[in-house]
C-alpha cells in the first residue's frame, strides 16, 4: 500500500468520502460539509506543520485516507475508507501498514457504535485506553 500526501487537487475526492452518510454517522463530527468550508479546512491542513493527510492507494487506486494530527507526545489518527472498499479488509491493512511505515506514538478516538474502526484498531495493534461519553480512546504504545 502506498500513502501519498494529499493536495488541494484531492479536495473533491476527500469531500465525497467525508460527506458519505455512513462516514458521517461514524464520525466525531456528523454534519455535512459544504465545498467552501472543506476547501478552507483542507488548505489549512495541507499547509500546517501539525497536520498531515495521506491518500492510501492499493493497486494504484485510492481506497481511503488517514489524517494525522500532531499532539503533545503523540499523533492522533483518523481515517476514512472509501465506501466501495468497506468490508474488504483494506481498512485494516491501511492503518496497520501506515503505523508500520510511519513509526510514531499514535492515538485514535472511535465512537462506541463504530465497530468497523474498533476492529481496524485491534488489527493495527492499538490498545483501548478508556471509554467515555460514547467514545473509545485507543493508543498503539
Amino acid at each position: 500500500m502506498e500513502f501519498i500526501p494529499a493536495c488541494i487537487d484531492d479536495a473533491a475526492l476527500l469531500l465525497t468520502w467525508r460527506n458519505d452518510p455512513t462516514t458521517r454517522s461514524m464520525s466525531l463530527a456528523v454534519e455535512e460539509i459544504d465545498w467552501e468550508t472543506h476547501i478552507d479546512w483542507l488548505d489549512g491542513k495541507i499547509n500546517s506543520d501539525k497536520s498531515k493527510i495521506y491518500i492510501a492507494h492499493h493497486n494504484h487506486a485510492p481506497i481511503g485516507n488517514i489524517r494525522c494530527e500532531q499532539r503533545e507526545g503523540h499523533s492522533e489518527l483518523s481515517w476514512i475508507i472509501a465506501p466501495e472498499h468497506r468490508g474488504s479488509g483494506l481498512g485494516k491493512r491501511m492503518l496497520r501498514e501506515f503505523v508500520e511505515q510511519y513509526e510514531n506514538r499514535y492515538t485514535a478516538i472511535i465512537r462506541t457504535e463504530n465497530v468497523a474502526s474498533q476492529k481496524i484498531c485491534a488489527f493495527a495493534h492499538f490498545s483501548e485506553i478508556t471509554k467515555r461519553g460514547g467514545l473509545i480512546f485507543y493508543k498503539n504504545y
